[in-house]
């Protein structure tokens, strides 16, 4: 495994960060909005901001809170002789970048949330180069989306401070005469593993190798020569499964060859596990399996969507574990694959979804806008174990509150057959919680209701109908993906939650374990995701607050949320 690398699934070991500190300014004339002044040919900016955090965040060290519509990010880097092909990358931008390195345009991207990057072999050189950044964002944009960035000047009710700008990981990394661009692996029960290689510069006629190390130890080696692409198939006898609780991660070195010469090396990691449904039940490795899930927002105090240091991200796992859950929805954002990589590690299920909030979906225009940026995001996180199931969208009936547009069955549709043409392995949900379509693999809902009597009797026939008078559920695999959200908030003032808050801790915990064990009891049920892991700025109903800190004894929880499920026994 490469140290320190932002992105551990597919990682080189010669590269360079360029976090910290960068030249900045904000241009909020919307008058220059759609063009671009040559604020590139400037020899610098007039601010700083701390890559990669946000504009709007305490840590960027700038906090502007308003609507920044463009910003400008200026970096110098120094380069030895000899340094050989350079790929720049950058981790997630929100929203669209323009990118020139040493006054040459270099690239343009749009879509707040995917990787993206490009060879800038031909446009550096030794010593010291410049790095220009122009981002522009705008969140009440129906065409952007924005999972749950406030579209109004503040944050109220589920929506929270905006997120503009760098707010993943920039870095470069080093090549020789040709470059892997993408690994794809599949690995089976029967420890059958095989490697997808993708080239960036044609590498005909090379030699590929691929070794395989667990716990330290190569397990296994296979050849290949390149044609366009490559597959590297190998057999890993007796594989150790990755389960809940056990990430047994198998690493991965995958290296080309010209003229006997390497010329490029990338390391990753993989793992043996299924997923699936057996009667309408859940399974990992074929056993059953009841979902735990929490909802985990993905927002830090300081940092809005980026922590301050990496490591908070397996510290909110180990969180989440410590109250009984096995896993959580990733919800309304695509998180750093930092975290996605402590969940494999930790043996911890997570559901990948798309930030589709702020994306008006009542056309097929849509598709444009949201649908190349969900199939990088696809290519980016396929060969995650911890991944379990997709959702593209979440609520979409009525997630426009502006127009009170409704969605488009043919946009919902078209990215589930595209996801499930790219992915077949897992599950996908259509749209969570809302007006499924007429395909999904899941059928799910969302009930905050609280009262315990209404609660108990939507579950008496087996599962609850959220649009009864327009869906029905057509035996597909079912599950309550959101529920809960008690308030409980011993500050005064300006909290909000679903229903009435209890009062006393005691209340909390009975209400709380009458709506678990509800679904827990229920035979129909295979999962349920609890509203919500943390606190989220005014939203005060999650177990821990936004800084961390425990309502309620984890032990409590744990008690509750770990009893015996019915599809369990």
């Amino acid at each position: 495994m490469v140290a320190n690398h932002p992105d551990p699934q597919f990682a080189r070991e010669n590269f360079l960060s360029l976090c910290g500190e960068w030249e900045f300014e904000i241009e909020n004339n919307p008058t220059v909005f759609y063009w671009q002044p040559e604020v590139w040919k400037r020899n610098g900016l007039s601010g700083k901001i701390n890559v990669p955090f946000p504009v709007e965040s305490a840590l960027s060290g700038v906090e502007n809170k308003e609507f920044n519509l463009k910003l400008w990010y200026r970096k110098t880097f120094t380069l030895p002789e000899n340094h050989g092909n350079v790929l720049l990358k950058f981790g997630a931008v929100d929203y669209a970048a323009d990118v020139w390195v040493n006054k040459r345009k270099v690239l343009s991207h749009r879509g707040g949330y995917a990787p993206f990057g490009a060879v800038i072999s031909d446009y550096v050189r030794a010593g010291e180069n410049e790095i220009f950044v122009c981002v522009r964002d705008d969140c009440t944009d129906p065409r952007v989306p924005s999972g749950k960035q406030s579209p109004l000047y503040g944050s109220f009710s589920t929506y929270y401070t905006r997120c503009s700008g760098i707010w993943q990981s920039v870095w470069l990394e080093f090549f020789g005469s040709t470059y892997i661009e993408n690994v794809r692996c599949d690995a089976r029960l029967n420890g059958n593993v095989s490697f997808g290689v993708q080239f960036g510069i044609p590498a005909a006629g090379s030699e590929v190798r691929a070794e395989i190390f667990f716990a330290g130890e190569k397990v296994a080696e296979t050849r290949a020569v390149a044609a366009q692409d490559c597959r590297l198939d190998a057999h890993i006898p007796r594989p150790k499964l990755w389960a809940c609780g056990e990430g047994n991660l198998y690493e991965y070195r995958i290296s080309v060859c010209d003229g006997g010469t390497a010329a490029d090396t990338v390391c990753g990691y993989f793992a043996f596990r299924e997923v699936g449904f057996r009667n309408n039940v859940f399974t990992l490795n074929g056993k059953p399996l009841f979902l735990r899930l929490a909802l985990d927002q993905g927002y830090y105090p300081g940092g809005v969507y980026t922590p301050a240091d990496a490591d908070e991200f397996a510290r909110d796992i180990v969180r989440a574990t410590e109250m009984g859950f096995n896993g959580a929805r990733l919800h309304e954002k695509v998180f750093d694959p930092r975290y996605l990589y402590h969940a494999d590690r930790l043996g911890f299920l997570v559901w990948g979804e798309y930030p589709n909030f702020g994306l008006s979906i009542d056309r097929r225009e849509a598709l444009a806008y949201m649908l190349p940026e969900w199939l990088a995001v696809l290519r980016r996180d396929i060969n995650h174990p911890c991944i379990v199931t997709w959702c593209p969208f979440n609520e979409t009936e009525t997630n426009d509150f502006r127009s009170g547009a409704l969605q488009d069955a043919g946009v919902i549709n078209a990215v589930y057959e595209a996801t499930r043409a790219f992915d077949p392995s897992r599950p996908v949900v259509d749209v969570s919680g809302s007006m499924h379509t007429d395909k999904t693999d899941i059928y799910d809902v969302h009930d905050y209701t609280q009262d315990a009597e209404t609660f108990t009797a939507h579950y008496k026939k087996g599962y609850f109908e959220l649009y009864p008078e327009k869906q029905q559920r057509k035996n597909e695999p079912y599950m309550v993906t959101e529920f809960g959200g008690i308030l409980w908030d011993r500050e005064d003032g300006g909290s909000w939650g679903y229903g009435d808050a209890p009062r006393s801790e005691e209340e909390f915990l009975s209400r709380f374990s009458m709506m678990v064990e509800t679904l827990l009891a229920n035979p129909d049920c295979t999962g349920f995701c609890y509203t919500q892991l943390y606190d989220v700025e005014q939203e005060r109903n999650g177990l821990y607050t936004y800084d961390r800190k425990a309502k309620f004894d984890p032990a409590v929880i744990r008690a509750v949320v770990g009893k015996k499920a019915a599809v369990e026994k």
